[in-house]
């Protein structure tokens, strides 16, 4: 599965890098014409390219579909050998993807990927690393809470938006989403829409949010166990083969990605399922055996083969 998903990944930049200088949404405007679908909407370009879609509704769902990637590129691909430069070509490939979108969550995901791969790079033989990081990533929340004047989440809006007219747009959704959760909280309003003002948009930038909004805290609740229980009972499973703890990494550390970006985007459509499809792609490391051989549902009979008789 990792090594379909990365090629795919590096695929598109066939297309995307030719999107990003000239502004012909290939994939997505073929897609729709064949289908009838809407042509790509005028994005304003960033650092110097257009914004490239790929074949999705969004730039940021392209990014976040490659950043996605990043991960398993280097543990599955590239085995974590800066020597194999093929498999190191395809993680740099999906790093190039990923900027072409030219989106800030997406980037996010990238930088989360590399940030906690660096980290079991320089301390792999260390017990406790993961409890260490946990413990720091707490202390920099307490830290930021209480030196600055803005809470942590302000803060972490502002410093990974591009602009500060979509950091304050996020803002604004936070403020006004969690008071809708706050009037709603154990069924959310469903598909209902929320009070805000005339002049704000109904799109709400922050995949967490929506799911509180919407469906209530318990099924938010639920969501992050369920996401947090997979991962743990998959840490805790000792003597694997060594391929078998890089796919672990690759699919603890591109959930956790993905997770801290979406608190920044919206995974709809085709993100929202590549989302789930990760989630379960993982589940087979909770109970798998090394080395158990699967047999066939049906065996056929053994054929016994009996020498002819001379005839007389």
């Amino acid at each position: 599965m990792a090594q379909a998903y990365v090629a795919v990944v590096v695929a598109t930049l066939f297309f995307t890098i030719p999107e990003a200088l000239t502004g012909i949404h290939i994939l997505h405007d073929s897609i729709s014409g064949a289908f009838g679908g809407a042509r790509a909407p005028f994005i304003e370009p960033r650092m110097g390219i257009e914004r490239t879609f790929g074949p999705f509704d969004h730039p940021i769902l392209y990014g976040v579909f490659c950043a996605s990637a990043f991960s398993l590129a280097y543990f599955v691909v590239a085995e974590r050998r800066f020597s194999n430069l093929r498999g190191m070509a395809k993680v740099f490939g999906v790093g190039l993807a990923t900027f072409m979108s030219a989106s800030g969550g997406p980037y996010l995901v990238l930088m989360m990927q590399g940030f906690v791969a660096l980290w079991e790079r320089a301390f792999s033989r260390v017990q406790g690393r993961w409890a260490a990081l946990f413990s720091l990533m707490a202390l920099a929340y307490i830290a930021i809470d209480l030196f600055s004047t803005k809470t942590p989440f302000h803060v972490f809006v502002n410093n990974f938006t591009f602009s500060k007219q979509s950091a304050y747009n996020r803002i604004l959704l936070f403020e006004y989403g969690t008071a809708e959760v706050a009037r709603h909280p154990v069924f959310g309003i469903g598909l209902g829409d929320w009070e805000r003002p005339a002049w704000m948009s109904d799109s709400m930038d922050n995949f967490w949010l929506v799911t509180a909004v919407r469906y209530g805290l318990p099924a938010f609740f639920l969501l992050v166990a369920m996401l947090l229980g997979l991962i743990w009972a998959a840490g805790q499973r000792k003597s694997l083969p060594t391929e078998w703890r890089r796919a672990r990494h690759a699919w603890a550390f591109t959930l956790f990605g993905i997770s801290v970006a979406a608190a920044t985007v919206h995974l709809w459509n085709a993100l929202f399922v590549l989302f789930f499809f990760l989630i379960g792609a993982g589940a087979w490391l909770q109970d798998a055996r090394p080395g158990k051989t699967r047999l066939p549902l049906h065996t056929p009979p053994a054929v016994s083969r009996v020498r002819p008789q001379r005839l007389l």
